[in-house]
């Protein structure tokens, strides 16, 4: 993949060689990577003595032991909050009052090892104590308590080197003389693949996988090009399996497996062993896949072909025969195909071809190849064979006429192919196609034939009508060939085929990105934010706001289908300021077949925004694409502000102004609205006007236009009247825009005007979530606040902070300060006028859903004022508005 070079070659732009780690007399472990479990992906701190007994057991009764299993893994948070009065780590007394040792002897009784997690640095990722300084004095500690693995994590390294760092522990586990295995948990940042097999077995090469696709198929990526680092008793590490926590489809989890055994990833399972299903424990066991990983020969497997969202890799074995996974990472289901030669393997008259899910056995002359389900795969293991096997490999395919896009009510034509791939022939073949319901499906010819040979696949073609009133989405188009072989035993054997298709519609004109549904939106972390950040709060990047916008946590890829209609698309990309300066990203516009249409460097949290402004002519789909630098997930909050696409077709751009107006009940206030016609076609019948609440009043007429050519413009200004009795809070006032577009569809278009009605005597209103905020303070839901909205997480620092300004007022004087508050408890916040002293109001509360009101009186300047809301050193209530009154 294009953009996944790009990558790696910034990477290496930005992160130098390190020197050589000193030469650490390891001790000879792993000599294929190691196999067992860890706490971290399923429980991260709810953890205790007695789930990692229970896992040792389930580890056993599974089965899971008997597959290779070994390893018992204690990841962070076992530890007190404090060293003992020697100063060394100890047992949390509540999580593990029996103690470390205890709990290694219960493991090692039931033939397995214990492992057990630390960072190099001054605290754990978790803040608890760590091993920076400490190197020995744990080390040794480690080896008195018998462990048999240490996880050894990144976290507050202190600013040291990472390779000083981590040979000062490697050295330390070598002096206690006990073998402890060495897992480098560096997340990649200093390509530790140059430096942590000198030191330790294990070394991560990215930042912390997610039980999410997008997440997995990004690491996966990051590991083109790694595999001649890898090797007995030292292994890349793409991180921990997430089969069976239920973030992923079965069909998702087994090609996770099947790639990570391919890759020669450590197989460490994170998920519950006590309660996982027994489609979960099967999978996990499953020998012959983890046969590939333990092959004795250790070469790990690669990338050997890529056409866009179709991959091919395969590893070689040491018995002669080579492993593959044929991938199809994308939305649609589709055929991949690779070959014998492709493979490596020396020319035979035919191979064996062994699927090592469903253990049915085969035979090809050469081909190899299935069609996949969307995120699907197929493992096989190849070897050279004879031709006359009773089984020959067949391949049922599911092709249309349409780039795999169609439009609600469209027909469009199907065909399922049948081909066989080795000797004999078959017999008796059919094929039929499904739909989904409501949809109709019509033979155009036969559907069967009475032999298949090699090389002449039969062919059937089907018409399939659309219904009109279908959803937008993937649709599934499932066929299936039956057939006979000439010899063996007979039988009707069946064969899938896997296709889809997705029902879209191409944008028309300029459009927001974040207004239009993606095709599909495969995130790191939670849901992507349309116009809000991930957490729901305003988008920001550097201080700059954006209205528009898409916020999908890395790693990510979202697709939008443009028909091929769209000539340009635009962002502002960056980290949001939710990050706290903290979060490194990169950004991927890719075209058809995953070309790279343009890129950027990693981008780190507080930066300014890099514009991007990509020729798009002709591409039918376009994918976004946000990737993790050199370190971890956790912050990398990436941001598409005001993305936009530039399309055929009629389009119109809607302004307000003003965009706020704060008003009493029974005032008026003037509203202006421009309209800009900006697609490539003249639209007609246009009309633009303010859209008023029932009882409110507006004077003036619609401003019309009979027709607007590309580039027109048309305003209006009207007054809008509140009526005496309206209710205070926020109001939306929508300026709204009808026309006729040139194939006779009337679009719409609007902008809002907010409405702050004050409530009686009241001169000014704020609500809380318009104001700056500073630290982690930030903006959440809450049904029964004014405006929908509140502040939270104010206080308990300096940094997080409330700012309101443009507070107006027409005199000098005291005034009353009416702060609408949610707080269970009693809590303080401080209250700062123009940056005057600041006096602490108390306030209690029974609730933090429900607003209260307390008053207190200020003094303020003529003309906009400015107060701030804080509490240096405890928790604050959240805020919910603030009113000024005389």
């Amino acid at each position: 993949m294009r953009w996944l070079t790009t990558l790696m070659l910034i990477l290496a732009v930005l992160v130098p060689l390190p020197a050589q780690a000193a030469t650490v007399d390891k001790p000879p472990l792993a000599p294929t990577p190691p196999m067992g479990w860890n706490s971290w992906n399923k429980f991260r701190c709810n953890i205790d003595e007695n789930l990692i007994r229970q896992t040792a057991d389930a580890l056993v009764s599974s089965g899971m032991k008997d597959a290779g299993y070994e390893y018992v893994n204690i990841d962070d948070c076992w530890m007190a909050t404090q060293r003992d009065a020697a100063g060394d780590l100890q047992a949390d007394p509540v999580r593990f009052p029996s103690g470390i040792k205890a709990l290694a002897d219960y493991v090692h009784a039931k033939g397995l090892k214990l492992g057990i997690y630390s960072s190099a640095g001054t605290a754990t990722c978790q803040g608890r104590p760590a091993s920076l300084g400490h190197e020995r004095a744990d080390a040794r500690k480690f080896a008195e308590w018998e462990v048999d693995l240490l996880k050894y994590d990144n976290c507050h390294d202190g600013g040291i080197p990472a390779i000083e760092r981590f040979t000062a522990m490697a050295e330390a586990l070598r002096a206690t003389g006990r073998p402890i295995l060495l897992s480098v948990c560096e997340w990649g940042a200093n390509q530790p693949w140059n430096w942590a097999g000198e030191l330790g077995h294990m070394w991560r090469t990215t930042g912390d996988i997610a039980d999410r696709w997008g997440s997995m198929v990004a690491i996966l990526d990051q590991q083109v090009g790694l595999e001649k680092y890898s090797g007995p008793g030292r292994w890349n590490d793409p991180d921990m399996l997430e089969v069976g926590n239920g973030g992923m489809t079965m069909t998702e989890y087994r090609s996770h497996l099947s790639l990570w055994a391919l890759l020669n990833a450590p197989l460490i399972a994170g998920n519950d062993l006590r309660s996982m299903s027994e489609e979960v424990r099967e999978m996990l066991t499953n020998r012959e896949v983890i046969a590939v990983n333990q092959d004795w020969a250790g070469v790990q497997g690669h990338k050997i072909s890529d056409s866009g969202d179709l991959e091919v890799w395969a590893k070689p074995l040491s018995d002669g025969g080579a492993a593959v996974v044929l991938f199809n990472r994308g939305a649609v289901g589709a055929e991949v195909a690779t070959s014998a030669a492709e493979l490596g393997l020396p020319a035979a008259p035919a191979y064996e071809v062994r699927d090592l899910w469903s253990g049915q056995e085969t035979v090809t002359l050469g081909k190899v190849r299935a069609s996949i389900p969307s995120h699907g795969s197929r493992m096989y293991v190849v070897r050279r064979g004879v031709p006359a096997k009773p089984v020959p490999a067949v391949a049922t395919a599911v092709r249309t006429d349409t780039e795999g896009f169609v439009k609600p009510g469209q027909t469009f034509a199907a065909t399922v192919s049948f081909a066989v791939d080795g000797l004999p022939a078959v017999l008796a073949a059919e094929v039929a196609l499904t739909a989904p319901e409501g949809w109709t499906i019509r033979p155009e010819g036969r559907t069967g034939t009475p032999v298949v040979v090699p090389g002449r696949p039969f062919e059937a073609r089907f018409a399939v009508k659309v219904p009109g009133d279908v959803r937008k989405g993937v649709f599934e188009l499932p066929a299936r060939a039956t057939y006979k072989t000439v010899a063996g035993d007979g039988a009707e054997r069946e064969e899938p085929g896997y296709g889809s298709v997705i029902v879209a519609e191409a944008p028309r004109g300029s459009q927001w990105l974040s207004d239009l549904d993606p095709v599909t939106a495969d995130v790191g972390f939670g849901t992507m934010g349309r116009d809000r950040n991930i957490g729901g709060n305003p988008i920001r990047i550097a201080g700059v706001p954006y209205g528009k916008g898409l916020a999908p946590h890395a790693a990510s890829e979202v697709t939008y289908y443009l028909g091929r209609g769209c000539t340009r698309f635009s962002a502002d990309v960056g980290v949001d300021d939710g990050s706290r300066n903290r979060g490194t990203v990169t950004f991927h516009v890719l075209g058809d077949g995953r070309e790279e249409l343009a890129a950027t460097g990693v981008i780190k949290g507080g930066e300014r925004a890099t514009s991007l402004d990509v020729d798009v002519s002709g591409v039918l789909a376009l994918t976004l694409v946000t990737g993790i630098g050199p370190d971890n997930n956790n912050n990398d909050h990436s941001v598409w502000g005001a993305a936009r696409i530039a399309c055929a077709g009629p389009s119109t751009t809607v302004t307000a102004t003003p965009t706020e107006v704060e008003i009493g009940a029974g005032g008026t206030f003037e509203v202006s609205g421009r309209l800009v016609a900006d697609g490539t076609e003249p639209i007609t019948d246009v009309r633009l006007a303010p859209s008023a609440p029932a009882g409110w009043t507006v004077s003036g007429q619609a401003a019309q236009a009979e027709r607007l050519e590309p580039g027109g413009t048309l305003a209006g200004s009207w007054q809008v009247t509140v009526p005496a009795g309206a209710d205070p809070g926020a109001v939306e006032l929508p300026v709204a825009a009808t026309y006729r577009a040139q194939d006779g569809s009337t679009p719409s278009d609007s902008a809002t005007v907010k409405v702050l009605v004050r409530p009686a005597g009241v001169v000014a209103v704020k609500e809380a979530e318009s104001g700056t905020l500073g630290g982690a303070a930030r903006v959440s839901n809450c049904g029964a606040c004014s405006g929908g909205k509140k502040v939270g997480n104010l206080g308990n620092g300096a940094a997080n902070h409330l700012t309101l300004g443009a507070l107006t007022v027409a005199d000098e004087g005291e005034y009353r300060l009416i702060l609408d508050y949610l707080v269970s408890g009693t809590r303080s916040v401080f209250v700062s006028v123009n940056g005057g002293p600041a006096a602490e109001v108390r306030v209690s509360g029974t609730s933090f859903a429900v607003p209260a009101t307390t008053t207190v009186k200020v003094a303020l300047r003529a003309g906009v004022n400015e107060i701030r809301f804080f509490n240096d050193t405890a928790f604050g209530p959240d805020l919910d508005r603030v009113m000024l009154a005389s």
